[in-house]
């Protein structure tokens, strides 16, 4: 949407600019009253105004909202205060305001507000193509998939290619690339845009309740089932079904799943007639399935079916031009989370980032971020603030045990030898919590489990 903030306070203009430029709108600003209604009398295609209620040098915001809500036609406005009285929200509410928020506004409540906006008035103007060129692309209210290095431009450009196509796609890349996001992504500009988006981590799934959370079960089909449920695959029902870390489901899951994708139907568990299903399938996985095929661990006519397309994700080390505007972009919505609206990142710091290898990408970029929120006590995020960055070492976290000193590469060792020392100096510095472990790495149990083996395999 477009939107005009008036308040007289520059800084958090400034800061609420931000955060709604990261939501994918357009913000125009007025300092004072006489310049709002000159932008309301000259803009005909501002859809709202965040309007701060007192002014200490013009009259207050109650003046403006009395002359919006008198004329037909005029934006709808959202009441924005430090004051939290309850007479001051009721007389806002009373000259005609939609809503009324006290700051410092919080901005997972704003983003919500203006979802409801975005929805009721239908001035979310919802793109069926992309720019394949653009730096970052916009969709889904607010989310943004950054795109300035060139190995993110090819992949957009081939997406760009195919995103009108209905072929399952299989999204493969290391954990914390972003894969979730792309498969929002492509649903989003798929013809299949106003229907469901059901995303599920097969890793996330108990085995032996993938059948139920996958095709639904009936009313006393087994031992506890007190209730009839529907599966994701009727969830998706004509829109787009995304599994990711589809490698862990279970053989025999993965032969249903084939026979449903196949014939378009699927039998709940204790059910006497099928079921019809419409999706489109988008897959994700961080494991070689090619290679897990050859081992037997994944069904190659399941492979096949679903790769018909793949895409692979690079990972942020190989896309360094990405980290600046995903570090701002992650502060951005940072700041309001934490209440730190001047605080900014150096150069310095940005040239910190660069140097460090990311094994968890993005996922990884964000955690580290939020610490260094948490730690950082001045306006600007520094080198000493950020976890695990050492600056003599380029691409390989701090290292405090024996075991993690290891991973100081003395020669040159197989990469699945390399990924299995990493995964276990972070068991030992867990103090042997897989959970932890698996957790602090953003990969499943399962995964934990089978790099840790791989080792020993050799």
């Amino acid at each position: 949407m477009r939107i005009l903030i008036v308040d007289d306070e520059p800084p958090l203009r400034d800061s609420l600019r931000s955060l709604l430029e990261t939501y994918g709108h357009e913000v125009i600003e007025a300092s004072d009253i006489v310049s709002a209604r000159d932008i309301i009398a000259g803009q005909t295609s501002i859809e709202l105004v965040l309007l701060d209620l007192f002014f200490q040098n013009s009259p207050d915001g109650l003046i403006l909202l009395e002359e919006l809500s008198s004329r037909p036609g005029t934006p709808p406005v959202i009441v924005t205060s430090g004051m939290s009285e309850v007479s001051h929200a009721i007389k806002a509410l009373k000259l005609g305001a939609r809503d009324y928020l006290v700051k410092p506004l919080d901005p997972y409540e704003l983003r919500q507000r203006l979802a409801f906006f975005e929805q009721d008035q239908s001035t979310l103007k919802v793109p069926t193509s992309f720019d394949p060129d653009s730096d970052c692309i916009r969709f889904d209210h607010g989310r943004c998939l950054v795109c300035k290095s060139p190995p993110m431009k090819r992949l957009l450009r081939r997406i760009h290619s195919i995103i009108g196509q209905e072929f399952p796609v299989l999204l493969q890349g290391e954990t914390g690339v972003g894969k979730g996001l792309l498969a929002r992504l492509m649903h989003f500009f798929s013809i299949r845009q106003t229907q469901p988006f059901v995303a599920v981590n097969c890793s996330a799934i108990p085995a032996e309740l993938a059948e139920t959370e996958l095709f639904g079960h009936e009313k006393g089909a087994f031992t506890g089932a007190q209730g009839k449920r529907v599966g994701l695959l009727q969830q998706a029902n004509g829109g787009t079904l995304f599994l990711d870390e589809i490698g862990e489901l279970p053989l025999e899951i993965q032969s249903k799943l084939l026979t449903a994708l196949e014939e378009r139907q699927i039998r709940p568990v204790g059910a006497n007639n099928t079921v019809g299903v419409d999706v489109r399938l988008l897959a994700a996985t961080n494991r070689d399935l090619a290679a897990e095929v050859e081992a037997g661990r994944f069904r190659a006519d399941l492979y096949y079916r679903i790769s018909t397309i793949t895409l692979t994700l690079p990972p942020l080390r190989e896309r360094s031009e990405d980290i600046q505007p995903l570090a701002e972009m992650i502060v951005g919505e940072l700041r309001h989370t934490f209440h730190r609206e001047y605080i900014t990142i150096p150069q310095e710091t940005i040239g910190a980032l660069k140097t460090y290898d990311w094994p968890g990408n993005v996922r990884e970029l964000r955690n580290i971020l939020v610490r260094a929120m948490t730690e950082t006590t001045g306006l600007e995020l520094r080198l000493d603030t950020i976890p695990k960055y050492t600056p003599t070492d380029k691409s390989i976290p701090s290292a405090d045990t024996a075991e993690d000193k290891t991973l100081v590469i003395e020669k040159i060792l197989p990469l699945e030898e390399v990924e299995r020392r990493y995964v276990q100096a972070a068991l030992n510095r867990l103090g042997g919590n897989k959970l932890a472990t698996a957790k602090a790495l953003g990969i499943s149990r399962g995964t934990l489990r089978r790099k840790l083996c791989e080792g020993d395999d050799q």
